[in-house]
């Protein structure tokens, strides 16, 4: 089996480098099937940022890291797919975030031009007092 190391990070910590890692590992998918079969080598990732020289023994099969320990085999059609829901789904969670930090930016736009408005009555009832 060829071990294609997709986890699947909590939802808080989701984000554009973890779209990228998914989009990265549906990359090498679809080199596999482009290689040919004296072309084994392969980096095979240990951890996040550790990578060891591996050689390939299956490429219709894998094994697929869900997280938290659980591992699910998969052939190379099913983990396509996988990889495709995965990047579909951190799109949509992309897109939802991005609309409620525009959101939160204008709620704070919003309070900052209240808050120099009553700055600038206090200031201002100050200065008449003197």
């Amino acid at each position: 089996f060829f071990f294609l190391m997709i986890r699947r990070p909590p939802r808080s910590t989701q984000s554009r480098s973890s779209a990228a890692s998914d989009v990265y590992k549906r990359q090498v998918l679809d080199s596999l099937k482009k290689k040919t079969t004296a072309d084994n080598q392969m980096m095979i990732p240990l951890t996040s940022s550790l990578y060891v020289s591996g050689v390939i023994a299956d490429r219709e099969n894998f094994l697929i890291d869900l997280g938290t320990g659980y591992y699910v085999e998969r052939n190379t059609r099913q983990a396509s797919e996988y990889c495709d829901r995965k990047i579909a789904m951190l799109k949509e969670n992309v897109e939802k975030l991005t609309k409620i930090i525009t959101e939160k930016s204008q709620q704070i736009d919003t309070l900052t031009l209240v808050l120099q408005k009553k700055v600038n009555a206090i200031m201002a009832a100050q200065q008449k007092k003197a």
